[in-house]
């Protein structure tokens, strides 16, 4: 009985101390801080009101603040933040490299571990989703396509292992050119290192094992 208990507590420490280390690298991945903390290619709007993000290749911080809603930068969008008070607002660009999301300088991390990139992608229209890649280092590792409901967050999410790498160059990228339609929202963008088993974790492991075996020796 005390051997049980004394796994289950080391299990449970080990959860916590994983959970307390998976801390984001990203800096401003909710957008909360505004229009800092990342590079693009689209053009910002600062100020809502006039044609804003009618044009194409454009973004904006919208959010739940008082006059910057999606609506007073585009009447036809529709949206709210995934969480927090703020997002980045985005209409797609007819040209150049597709350039939507970029790490402003890259990440320093450590060799031989796996991260995992999330982030949140909505419509702000329902024409002409966007096509969507995720590349760190160059590398493509995800293609997406986000679900054509207007309003609704959905997850994309994909991992990394760093391999030699020290640093993390990470870009996301829309393929899509079409001038109506090609309107969506990111939030909630994390890049985290994904726990490995530990010393706790493995002599949790081993203590059930031996609780295991006295239970069956008793049997026998």
């Amino acid at each position: 009985m005390i051997l049980r208990s004394l796994a289950a507590a080391l299990a449970g420490l080990a959860m916590l101390g994983g959970a307390a280390s998976a801390s984001s690298l990203i800096v401003n991945g909710g957008f909360e801080a505004g229009y800092s903390g990342f590079a693009t290619e689209l053009a910002p709007v600062a100020a809502p009101g006039g044609l804003g993000l009618w044009a194409e290749g454009r973004y904006a911080i919208a959010g739940t603040a008082p006059g910057r809603e999606v609506p007073a930068f585009h009447p036809l969008f529709s949206g709210a933040p995934h969480s927090g008070s703020a997002f980045m607002a985005v209409n797609g660009a007819a040209a150049g490299s597709g350039l939507v999301w970029s790490t402003a300088a890259p990440l320093g991390v450590l060799p031989g571990t796996v991260y995992a990139f999330t982030g949140w992608i909505t419509l702000l229209y329902p024409d002409a989703p966007p096509s969507l890649s995720l590349a760190i280092n160059g590398e493509e590792i995800l293609h997406f396509t986000p679900s054509a409901t207007v309003g609704a967050w959905v997850p994309f999410t994909a991992r990394w292992s760093s391999g030699t790498a020290e640093t993390a160059s990470i870009a996301l990228r829309n393929a899509n050119r079409v001038a109506v339609g090609n309107d969506f929202g990111l939030d909630t963008l994390s890049f985290v290192a994904v726990p490995g088993p530990g010393p706790a974790p493995l002599l949790a492991a081993g203590l059930a094992g031996l609780f295991g075996l006295g239970r069956f020796r008793r049997r026998r």
